[in-house]
Order: C-alpha cells, then structure tokens, then sequence
C-alpha cells in the first residue's frame, strides 16, 4: 500500500515528494506491529486519511503529512515536538490541532467536552485541522462495520451531530453526503435500504425525462458554443430519508433526480439558465441565484425548477467548473483556485456565518461544558437563511429573534428599529427563512 500512496504523490509536481516520504516513513514505524479492528495494519488509516485529502483536491505538502502523522502524538511515543524537529513547525502544529488530549486529570465526560472544543475551534485556528478531520472521519466511518454495535451507533450520532455540520461549514457537500450515508446505514439500516431500493426502481422513470432535457440543452448550448458538461445526480440516501419523515413521497421529490449543468464562466451559466428558461416554463418560487448572492459557506450555484410534461417539474442547478469543485470540497478547492490558505481563513473569518457564531460562543463559554451546550442549542442544529437589506444572506440557528441577529451582527451599534418584510419587528422576532432585514441605526 505504501508503494501504490507514493505512486499517486508522484502525479502531483507541486508535492514535496520527499518530506511526505518521509512523513510516511516515520508514521510507519511509530504504528509498526499495531493493528486496526478490521485486522489491517494500523498505517492503512493514515495512508486512506491522506488519499482522501488528496481525493479532496488537497495538494498542500503539509497538510497531507500532517495526515500520515494525525496519530502518532496520541497513540504513539512520538511528540508534537519530535513531529517539529522531524518535519516541521506548521506540520506538528496540525498535528496537534487534531491530537486528542488523554490528560489523566481528566474524566470522560470532560476529556470529550475538551476534544469537541478543540476540534470545532480548529475551524477559527487553521481550516486545514477540520479538513485533517474530516478525512480521518470519513476512513473511520467506512471502516464501522468492524467496531462493536455500541461504538458504530455512538459513531454515527457524533458524525451526524458534529462532522456533517463542521462539512456544510466549509461548503463541504460531497464529504457531508458521504458522512450522511454512512451514518444513515448504521443508524436505520432498514430505512436506508428501502431508500436506496425505491431510488434504484424510479430510476428508468427520472431518467426518462431527465435525458429528454438534458439532450434538447444539449443541442442549445453546442449552437451557442458554449462548453458545457451536463450531469444527471442524484439526491443522497440521508436527505431523501429527512424529507420522506417529514411526509413526502418518494416519487414527488422534485430533486430525487436532477440535472446539473457545468460551464467555463459566470456569463456562460446565466446564458444557459435563460436557454433553459426559453425551453421550459420555469417556476418562479423556486428559483435562486446563489452566484451573485453566494451561500455562506460559499457555495454557488443556479437554482431554477421548470415544468415539463404532464405537470412534471425538473430540478435544474447551473454553475462552473470552479464552483462544482467548491460544492464538492468546499474551501479546499480554492487553494487550487488562486486562494491562499490566509486568504481563505480570512474568508471564513470575515463571511462564514458559523465561523461568526463560533467565535462568539467560543469567547462567551467559561467552560467546556457551557461550550458544548450553546454550540449545540445555537450552532449544531438546523438553520434558517434571512437576507441582508443589501441581499447578503445570512445563517442563523433555527430558533433566532432579531436580538440574536443584532448580537452577531451588529453587537456595537445602536439600533432604533429593526424593519422585517417591511414591517417594524420587536426584539424577539422568530427570523425564517427568506426573511428581508433592514435597520435603521439611531442618529446623534
């Protein structure tokens, strides 16, 4: 396996081979003659949590030490130091972002309050850790099968409950669905099968009409000369089972299959979805503009649902090249995009929503335990996206009022009124989803 890891580091020029070769050497000593679960020698981990950091377009040498080496301070004799003196500082920094604390000081509960700190607070200290994280959790939640039932089923809940929502943080979708699955298989094994059997038998019926669309697009977009990729998805096993509790049926979800449509630039995805709409009759409700109004987590994307026969409606999401990778992978593919990784932690800083909250809770907490509460009360839970009075939208924790809204956003300005789908609101205003926020400051 370790021959195979150096093949593939070998396709990437801007990899410094031999530091991660050495990195590799090192993590393979330190975990010799210790074994997974599953009866794999224990480096296979290190190497399958670099592979996914290379699958998510990661090329950062680094990073993907730190990877092979995320271990080696908590189950080895090896330490952050040695990790500086054999590698380098940054490295042994990311190893310690990821590094669980086993302080014999100490009990359970509080070592996980700590652990779960540490990890969401690598979001704020360097985005690299959650990306680390991520990756180990992935190869980690593959591999459950061969942990004891209680284990795959506390696993999971911790995947659902922490990792999906630090993913969608970081516009990591295809990393959320994946953990999302995965999670679903052990957590309702029977429903996450009957899901992906009934996809499987409406398949040819989507299909149908998807590929009638998809090639009349086809045909437009090849006149124009606009290069383009247009892709038949799907909506994964984990979403499907959310709407079907919440009282769909599985043959009128819209987006059970749809089309997603890949061009060159921003001018071309505006081009196609006017293609579209000059073909079939959109619906006005569902249409978002996510490009010039990106998500939080900066996803971008062309929203549009249009009718096609027989009062059937098909899902459509326009957007580049470019940001089909961010959709995927979420910040990391814009260290491949001409981003600096200081550029992209003062990205998250500046516009993340969640990176805003975080911080803030974070300086408000006086203890772990206190931490942990609010993060799951405000953080970790559903949310609902306002918009700005410029048409910034905004991420806030479900059960918001404008006075969480102000606390955020607006902790040191004095406000006379909040105006909410013009009409003045009080302080304790539930926001939902698509609500119109203006203030209006005092004056001297």
């Amino acid at each position: 396996m370790n021959n195979k890891f150096i093949n593939r580091i070998n396709l990437y020029p801007n990899l410094d081979k031999e530091l991660i070769n050495k990195a590799l050497l090192i993590a393979t000593d330190a975990h010799k003659n210790t074994y997974r679960e599953s009866g794999e020698e224990y480096i296979t981990h290190p190497i399958n949590v670099a592979n996914n950091l290379l699958d998510m377009e990661i090329y950062d040498t680094n990073t993907i030490c730190a990877g092979l080496l995320h271990d080696v301070v908590e189950d080895t004799k090896i330490t952050v130091n040695d990790v500086s003196k054999l590698i380098n500082k940054d490295v042994s920094i990311l190893v310690d972002g990821v590094t669980k604390i086993r302080n014999l000081d100490y009990n359970n509960l509080e070592r996980s309050r700590y652990n779960t700190r540490k990890i969401i607070n690598g979001l704020v200290k360097d985005v690299r850790i959650i990306l680390i994280k991520l990756a180990d959790r992935l190869h980690n939640m593959s591999t459950l099968e061969y942990k004891i039932y209680e284990k795959r089923i506390k696993n999971a809940k911790e995947t659902l409950d922490l990792f999906v929502p630090l993913a969608t943080s970081i516009g990591a979708y295809k990393i959320k669905k994946d953990l999302e699955d995965l999670s679903l298989f052990y957590l309702d094994n029977t429903a996450y099968l009957k899901i992906k059997e009934e996809k499987e038998r409406l398949k040819d019926k989507f299909y149908t009409s998807l590929n009638d669309v998809k090639n009349k697009l086809l045909l437009s977009l090849n006149a124009k000369n606009i290069n383009n990729e247009i892709i038949i998805s799907t909506k994964n096993i984990y979403d499907t089972y959310i709407k079907i509790n919440k009282g769909y049926n599985i043959e009128n979800i819209e987006d059970l299959y749809y089309l997603k449509i890949l061009t060159d630039t921003i001018d071309e995805c505006f081009i196609t979805l006017g293609l579209i709409h000059s073909i079939y009759p959109p619906l006005h409700s569902k249409f978002k503009d996510y490009i010039y109004n990106p998500k939080t987590n900066f996803y971008q994307s062309l929203h549009t649902t249009v009718f096609y026969k027989d009062m059937q409606t098909i899902k459509t999401k326009v957007r580049t090249f470019d940001m089909n990778k961010t959709a995927a992978y979420g910040v990391s593919s814009l260290l491949n995009q001409g981003k600096s990784l200081k550029d992209i932690q003062k990205m998250l800083l500046d516009k993340s929503s969640f990176v805003k909250k975080l911080i803030q809770i974070d300086k408000k907490s006086r203890s772990d335990k206190e931490f942990i509460e609010r993060i799951n009360n405000e953080l970790l839970t559903d949310h609902i996206y306002p918009y700005m009075e410029d048409g910034t939208i905004i991420e806030m924790a479900n059960s918001s009022t404008v006075r969480d809204f102000i606390n955020l956003y607006f902790p040191d300005i004095d406000i006379r009124k909040i105006v909410i789908n013009h009409k003045e609101e009080d302080l304790n205003y539930r926001l939902k989803t698509n609500d119109l926020i203006k203030i209006i400051k005092k004056t001297l």
